[in-house]
């Protein structure tokens, strides 16, 4: 039998981000562009999936429950930077024209079935 050790904690709540750090973990997750990041951050704020506060983003329990939701559902990767990442990928193919938009739209069908 495998011993069992158990350890007394605490949790802690989600890490607060601020704006710089939010734009820097986009930027390397290639997530927006300079155009766009701003347009991001407003979308993900008007929906009401965080907060910003004293300089720093704060998820809110609607957002909280978004993601909690995804795990339990097994769909945890709609929550995942990746995702958000590969579809700009593919749109800055479509601008340069080493895809088009019947290949992408396709991509990203067969991708977001295997998802669901």
């Amino acid at each position: 039998a495998l011993p069992i050790f158990l350890h007394d904690g605490q949790t802690q709540p989600p890490v607060q981000l601020s704006e710089a750090q939010l734009i820097t973990l986009m930027d390397q997750q290639g997530i927006g562009t300079d155009a766009t990041i701003a347009t991001h951050i407003k979308t993900i704020q008007d929906r009401g999936y965080v907060t910003y506060a004293n300089g720093k983003f704060a998820p809110t329990p609607l957002g909280t429950a978004l993601v909690a939701a995804y795990e339990e559902l097994g769909l945890s990767q709609l929550a995942q930077p990746n995702l958000r990442a590969q579809m700009e990928m593919a749109m800055n193919d479509i601008a340069r024209g080493t895809a088009t938009r019947q290949q992408v739209v396709a991509a990203a069908s067969a991708q977001y079935k295997a998802i669901l």
